[in-house]
């Protein structure tokens, strides 16, 4: 009985071992990982591109450590317990995965709404600068196309989601969609960056000329 249990304890330390070893490798490769990310990032980004990518790797350091680490370590734990004294661990993923969908529901509850108010703030500045940039007499003109382009094609788009949708089903739609916002976000990227020609100087003529 001392040969067998001094045997498994022996396999339970190996096994021990191999797991602290492949964690350790895991975390290990995972802060290579990052290092070299951001070294990569400061040298080929500029200073407020690798600001906002820094603020952004905060942003989710902190919410990993604060919402979901601790939910981990307590899961990891208990199935432990559970497992060692041989009772089910149903209950405990239930549980785990509830929590986790109502922290994921209550951050996309967030970000909509923080989306909806920079959309809001934007459509109202937007419609502002439009209407006080444009001259008196062109700005019915100007607003007109403005709005065209907002909602003027909304019938012909739903009318092509709906078709999508009957073909492939959402997926499709959704995925034509994005498509379609990547093509004209990167040609609007590329007319920006093309370089404009100068427009020519206009002649001023004299006063006699104009009257004559």
């Amino acid at each position: 009985m001392a040969r067998v249990s001094r045997g498994s304890a022996a396999s339970e330390t190996r096994e021990y071992g191999r797991s602290a070893a492949l964690l350790t490798l895991a975390l290990g490769s995972a802060g290579i990982l990052a290092y070299a990310f951001f070294a990569v990032a400061s040298h080929t980004l500029d200073r407020d591109a690798y600001g906002e990518i820094v603020v952004l790797w905060s942003v989710v350091f902190v919410g990993a450590s604060t919402l979901f680490r601790p939910i981990e370590q307590l899961l990891s734990r208990t199935l432990a317990e559970r497992v060692e004294v041989g009772e089910e661990i149903g209950p405990v993923l239930r549980v785990a995965a509830l929590i986790q969908a109502g922290l994921a529901l209550a951050a996309v509850a967030l970000l909509l709404f923080v989306c909806g108010v920079f959309f809001t703030t934007y459509t109202a500045n937007s419609n502002a600068a439009i209407q006080l940039d444009s001259a008196d007499h062109i700005r019915g003109r100007v607003l007109g196309l403005y709005y065209y382009a907002w909602n003027g094609l909304a019938p012909i788009g739903s009318i092509l989601i709906g078709w999508l949708c009957a073909v492939g089903g959402t997926t499709l739609a959704f995925g034509v969609a994005g498509a379609s916002a990547l093509v004209v976000t990167g040609a609007g990227a590329a007319a920006l960056k093309r370089p404009r020609r100068p427009r020519p100087a206009l002649k001023a003529e004299p006063v006699d000329q104009l009257a004559a």
